[in-house]
């Protein structure tokens, strides 16, 4: 309740500033200084000439006075009183008895005997001269002891004026500090001193931030904090950020706010430092923001220089992990390798999580990179997760002599069962080594064989022999053992291999009925679209898709495969747009089923719209979708863009040699042929896929002795063997054997086979037409038919060829109905339209 007072005295003046925070036009903002001490309560803040001192909300400042300027005395009156008359000769120090004697001069008490001694003392006169100014560059802290005694505090006399001096001791000074730096005080009368009060010097506001801070006034301390950020500041608000959230938890809205405090410290060009960087990197962890964490990443390693820790390390690592984010994998990679970089030694969780990143995304190749510097460079013992990471990389990247080395060290490490004995299976499925994972599964015991030893096997018959899947399925339930998700993918993604409708609708139904709660799962509902499209049902694969509630990035992607599927590139265009209109961002997932429509329909334009979004996107790396790309652009006839492509890779895996002798297939089947034999001479794993690129090119040249030497080495391989299933290269064996016209041999192949898809009687359908004989494919067509197998536009047409060979009228009208009914567009397919204008011109 007292009122603000002013404190003039030695030469020094004290203003007490109430609730200095809350003045918004505060004249203290933003000074530069040295912070003295700091507590919760109190702040005391010095500089040479001024003194800032406070509690809590208030403060008082104290600023040095300038002294009047001396003046020279004559020595007539030097030895005068400055109270007494010039013509008295008695002197100041003196006084007079009642008689008019001089009186001797009396030594004055030092402050500590007046202090003990006040009954004693003297009250000294109101009217006694004003102490002298203070020294020059006095010091703040050793204020010299001889002006304490005429201190107010210390004069009896003066404690009811306590501040109250008097105009002749000082210069007339503003009413108000704050007025007296206000604008409208220098337009005041002339009487007014035209100096200002010095303000002290600080670094920035976090003087004025971190008592907000610690008050919980979070408004206030960013009011303070904008106007003159510094480190201090920014690091106590993003730290109260973090620890003020319920369980440490703070929300997207907190971490966005701490970003915004980190970039309006960039803004004022100030270097953010570990003091600022830590707690934001904690924050972003404990608020699940890891995108936002590992731009962090980026900005230490690229633009500060800052030093990462292995605290910093475990977390980047771990949010790259979750934010899928192969860039942020690489540069952790390279801080690794780099000497200098990290004075810290990764665990094997820290590699785990890299290599699992890095493969998710991708990046196979480099994965396989990093699992060699752990074992080799820093000797750290990989466990059994990081075993099963590292195959799931050589399986992608088609490494089967990394996979057999990994192999050897998991059979060193007693740690061949469990997670690691299953990926080993699916390894061995993606490299095309389908005996070797048969081999290992039935190394297990059939007592040990549980629902995750059948889902790999499972997944890797889907690929390879459907028909397989479907037993092992049956056994799996006679064991009365409860499907996993990895069961159900697997048993729908075998339905869409055998393109097989009826049992595809079947096993649907089924799913549906006995496993509820897997058939909510998004995954097994995308899985089902991709089904239906792979059995050439587009408009059962569209209608299940519109049922689907809360569609995700991934059931965009499986529409677009059903469009790619069936030769569709318009529909996967289209669902393309309207997934990035979702707010959805396009993955590897969503350009390569493009790409897989565009390379069907021979759609080179948009295959190189594709190439270049995914490239502004940042995925021309990804070396899934840069093998895509030499795949439609060898498809497509643009042998110089897919052979720019092919040569960016240091190591090209069998796949990417597939696409290239596909590519030459077309153009020059004679040098796909010779990059087929290069790959047998250097010791390449070669899989079913390269050796249906190899058949293909043999079509192309009609070289049947070279497709019968391919035909018996796929056999003695197990990768066709009608018998137990494997007939994934009964197709390319058919058409080679129909391009060369010996059709005995195609027949044998199909009567060999057990369960027969559209593809297989369409071989068949096409060879018969192509060898002018048309009766037979004729009545092969609608034998299809019969047999329940829905006819798609390439069976179409090589039936209406024949019909225009056989001039079959009637049988033609039959055919020209399906196609114009079909769910396709089959007026954009120059095929098609060129097949229907043939059986025009012959009477239809």
């Amino acid at each position: 309740k007292k009122p603000p007072f002013r404190l003039v005295h030695a030469g020094w003046e004290m203003q007490r500033l109430p609730r200095l925070f809350s003045t918004s036009s505060c004249p203290l903002l933003g000074p530069r200084g040295t912070i003295c001490s700091t507590s919760l309560s109190s702040v005391f803040v010095s500089s040479s000439s001024s003194i800032l001192i406070g509690r809590g909300r208030h403060f008082a400042y104290v600023t040095k006075v300038p002294s009047k300027p001396p003046t020279t005395p004559s020595p007539a009156s030097s030895s005068s009183s400055s109270s007494s008359p010039p013509s008295s000769s008695t002197p100041s120090s003196s006084s007079s008895s009642p008689s008019g004697q001089t009186l001797p001069k009396k030594k004055s008490k030092s402050s500590a005997h007046k202090n003990n001694d006040r009954k004693k003392r003297t009250p000294q006169s109101s009217s006694s001269s004003s102490p002298p100014p203070p020294p020059p560059n006095i010091p703040t802290k050793n204020y010299n002891k001889k002006y304490q005694n005429n201190n107010p505090r210390n004069n009896n006399s003066n404690r009811k004026n306590y501040g109250r001096s008097s105009p002749q001791q000082q210069p007339q000074q503003p009413s108000s500090f704050l007025s007296a730096l206000s604008p409208s005080s220098s337009s005041s009368s002339s009487s007014s001193p035209s100096w200002r009060p010095r303000l002290p010097e600080f670094s920035g506001n976090a003087l004025f931030v971190i008592p907000h801070v610690r008050a919980g006034r979070l408004e206030q301390a960013l009011f303070m904090y904008k106007a003159k950020p510094d480190m201090a500041g920014a690091s106590a608000i993003i730290d109260h950020l973090w620890k003020s959230a319920p369980n440490r938890v703070p929300t997207p809205a907190n971490a966005n706010l701490a970003f915004d405090v980190y970039h309006h410290l960039i803004e004022n060009n100030i270097v953010p430092g570990v003091a600022v960087l830590r707690p934001l990197i904690i924050l972003c962890r404990a608020a699940q923001e890891y995108k936002a964490m590992l731009s962090l990443l980026h900005d230490m390693t690229t633009k500060y220089g800052s030093p990462v820790t292995a605290t910093d390390f475990g977390m980047f690592a771990h949010a790259a992990m979750m934010a899928q984010d192969g860039k942020a994998a690489s540069i952790l990679f390279e801080l690794i390798t780099t000497s200098g970089k990290v004075d810290y030694t990764p665990n094997a969780k820290d590699f785990t999580q890299i290599i699992q990143t890095l493969y998710a995304t991708g990046n196979a190749t480099q994965a396989i990179a990093v699992f060699d510097h752990m074992i080799k460079q820093t000797k750290v013992q990989p466990d059994s997760t990081t075993y099963a990471k590292i195959i799931h990389a050589c399986g992608d990247a088609a490494d089967l002599e990394k996979g057999e080395e990994v192999r050897k060290l998991v059979s060193d490490a007693n740690l061949l069962h469990g997670q690691v004995l299953t990926t080993l299976i699916t390894m061995y499925g993606k490299c095309g080594e389908l005996q070797k994972a048969v081999d290992l599964y039935e190394s297990v015991p059939d007592t040990q064989r549980d629902q995750y030893v059948y889902a790999a096997m499972m997944g890797v018959f889907a690929e390879h022999s459907p028909t397989k899947t479907l037993t092992l399925y049956d056994e799996m339930k006679a064991k009365r053992l409860e499907p996993t998700l990895s069961t159900v993918l697997g048993l729908l993604k075998a339905c869409g291999q055998q393109g097989d409708l009826w049992r595809a609708r079947a096993m649907h139904e089924e799913i549906k009925t006995s496993y509820p709660s897997l058939y909510k799962v998004i995954a097994t509902q995308n899985t089902i679209v991709s089904m239906y499209g792979k059995c050439g049902s587009l408009s059962a694969a569209l209608a299940f898709w519109n049922t689907i509630q809360n569609k995700s990035a991934a059931s965009y992607n499986a529409m677009i495969e059903a469009y790619a599927a069936n030769s569709n590139p318009q529909g996967a265009h289209q669902t393309f747009k309207e997934l990035k209109k979702a707010k959805f961002i396009p993955d590897e997932f969503s350009y390569a089923s493009v790409l897989k429509a565009c390379q069907d329909a021979s759609d080179l334009p948009l295959g190189k719209e594709m190439h270049s979004l995914l490239t502004e996107q940042g995925l021309g790396s990804n070396t899934i979708l840069r093998s895509l790309l030499i795949d439609m652009y060898a498809n497509c006839g643009s042998l110089q863009d897919a052979f720019s492509l092919f040569i960016l890779f240091p190591r090209p895996t069998p796949a990417i040699y597939g696409h290239m002798i596909n590519g030459y297939a077309v153009i020059a089947p004679k040098i796909g042929l010779e990059l087929f034999d290069q790959i047998r001479k250097d010791g390449i794993p070669i899989n079913a896929y390269v050796y249906s690129r190899a058949l293909r090119a043999c079509a192309s040249l009609r070289n049947i002795a070279r497709g019968r030497e391919i035909h018996q080495e796929v056999v003695a391989k197990g990768l066709f063997s009608p018998e137990e299933g494997r007939d994934s290269l009964a197709v390319p064996l058919m058409r080679m054997y129909g391009e060369c016209l010996c059709l005995q041999e195609l027949d044998e192949i199909f009567n060999l086979l057990k369960k027969k898809n559209t593809w297989m009687h369409t071989a068949r359908i096409s060879a018969y037409a192509n060898a002018n004989k048309s009766e037979e494919a004729i009545i092969f067509f609608f034998g299809m038919i019969e047999e329940g197998h829905e006819a798609d536009l390439v069976s179409c047409v090589a039936a209406l060829k024949a019909c225009t060979d056989a001039r079959a009228m009637d049988e033609g009208t039959r055919i020209v109905d399906i196609i114009t009914k079909h769910e396709q567009d089959y007026t954009r397919n120059h095929k098609v339209m060129h097949a229907l204008a043939r059986f025009k011109s012959v009477g239809w």
